[in-house]
């Protein structure tokens, strides 16, 4: 008989090769857009920003909405309307590219819509994710950020040969292919992670209420990224090109060394916490209006920007598994939130400045965004021991009432067990790696569990802990997220 795992490794070096060839394609895109110029036009770079990443976030929180509250965008809808995006996106761009004398608005035109296949595409990708296990998940996003780095030193010489119009579209169609293979051999394999379909009003509003905060510290990443990405001028698109590559390499490395090496539990509040000396360190230093501290600066601040954008897809996953929402949708509302915000740190007017700043000017932007650092960490800070202790004393108190019920029902202990965890709005397949049992067996206690309390859904059973709590706790935070 013929090992799977072996065929299993094959598909996941596949997966990291594709998803490092769209990120590095991407970067065309959303990146530096002036690379796809040719006809030697002089097209603002505000102007191409506003063509691609404007697009993108927008793009990413309105398709979030529509993948959150209804199923209309299936998996297959979606792949389809990506290859029309990308079809019709390369027909603008060769249009600029072949026909004499073209206006600059096709290439426009061309950002506009080859941002939409992008936004697209990263929900496939997401998509994929929150379909399999969490050891592949990890492995794909690492390292395929080190390879897509690996591509982009490729590139360099490459851009001297041929345009980077062309090798946007080549590897773009090799990741697309990849991809499209990808999600074929997921939806063929019938012990994937079934992925849900759509959320509720009340999901929805839980789901920024527990991740609000942190897409926000992590929007402020963004925000600063952008703005120390402004502070490099006058210089090769190659030198910052370079540099985020290289900062991208070092936040999988961080990852992989927290999560691999010392098991740590990463969420994006820590990864915020995390990031937040680092930035203020390079804050501070900036008044010294040296070259070598811009550079510092924007190498810093895009390594925690990049840590948390590759954890962010791992987040998803984890809300689609615990709570019960689509992680497709969660994945373009937080990602096209942060993206608006990243587009934001373009707009600041004294740092778009074509002038020199002076150490002046330079204070002021390292104290505006310490400040905004420092308030959002506060109010991390101040959410999580008010969480802490109402989570301490709901916990300890639907958990007594789990124990009475199981005197009351004649309740086996896996059933109470079982029960204890739904009150606390834990799903299926989080229940099954807590108790160490499959996810069948969870199904088959839950309907002894049923049958005992006289209930005939999950929200039933959490009614009936209700009901039997003395102190008539209130646990409906936590009812919602099934």
């Amino acid at each position: 008989m013929r090992s799977v795992l072996p065929n299993n490794n094959f598909i996941q070096s596949i997966r990291i090769i594709g998803f490092a060839f769209f990120i590095e394609a991407n970067s065309f895109v959303l990146r530096e857009p002036g690379l796809l110029l040719i006809n030697n036009y002089h097209i603002p770079e505000m102007a191409l920003r506003n063509a691609s990443v404007l697009p993108f976030a927008l793009s990413l929180f309105i398709l979030g909405l529509i993948s959150f509250f209804t199923s209309y965008l299936t998996s297959r809808r979606r792949m389809v309307f990506t290859i029309v995006t990308f079809i019709t996106g390369i027909t603008f761009l060769l249009s600029y590219i072949i026909i004499p004398g073209s206006i600059a608005l096709l290439i426009i035109i061309s950002l506009i819509v080859f941002s939409l296949y992008s936004c697209l595409s990263f929900m496939d990708w997401a998509d994929l994710i929150s379909r399999i296990g969490v050891q592949q998940a990890w492995t794909l996003i690492l390292f395929s950020a080190v390879l897509s780095s690996l591509l982009f030193l490729l590139c360099v010489p490459l851009l001297k040969i041929v345009s980077a119009a062309f090798i946007f579209c080549i590897m773009s169609a090799v990741a697309l292919g990849i991809l499209f293979y990808s999600l074929d051999n997921v939806e063929a394999n019938s012990n994937v992670i079934k992925s849900v379909t759509k959320g509720s009003y009340k999901s929805f509003r839980y789901l920024w209420k527990k991740e609000g905060l942190p897409i926000f510290s992590l929007g402020s990443l963004a925000f600063i990224s952008a703005i120390s990405r402004l502070l490099i001028k006058d210089v090769p698109v190659i030198y910052p090109n370079a540099i985020e590559m290289g900062a991208t390499v070092f936040a999988a490395l961080i990852l992989y060394i927290l999560v691999f090496r010392y098991k740590v539990k990463l969420n994006l509040e820590k990864v915020f916490m995390l990031a937040f000396p680092i930035v203020a360190l390079a804050l501070l230093l900036l008044p010294l209006s040296e070259a070598w501290v811009k550079y510092l600066f924007f190498g810093l601040s895009k390594m925690v920007f990049t840590l948390g954008l590759m954890l962010l897809m791992l987040v998803c996953k984890k809300l689609s598994e615990d709570m019960s929402v689509p992680a497709v949708g969660a994945y373009g509302l937080f990602s096209g939130t942060v993206h608006l915000m990243l587009l934001l740190g373009y707009y600041i007017p004294f740092v778009r400045n074509e002038g020199s700043l002076d150490s002046f000017d330079y204070s002021i932007i390292a104290l505006m965004c310490i400040y905004g650092l420092s308030m959002l960490l506060l109010a991390g800070r101040m959410r999580l021991h008010k969480e802490s202790v109402s989570q301490s004393d709901n916990r300890d108190a639907i958990d007594a009432t789990c124990e009475l019920m199981k005197k009351k029902y004649s309740l086996t202990t896996q059933e109470m067990e079982i029960l204890k965890l739904l009150a606390h709005g834990r799903s299926v397949p989080y229940i099954s790696e807590k108790l160490f049992i499959s996810q069948n067996t969870v199904r088959t206690h839950t309907k002894h569990m049923y049958k005992k309390l006289d209930v005939h859904s999950r929200q039933d059973c959490i009614d009936a802990v209700i009901i039997n709590n003395n102190d008539d706790l209130d646990i409906h935070n936590h009812s919602v997220t099934l």
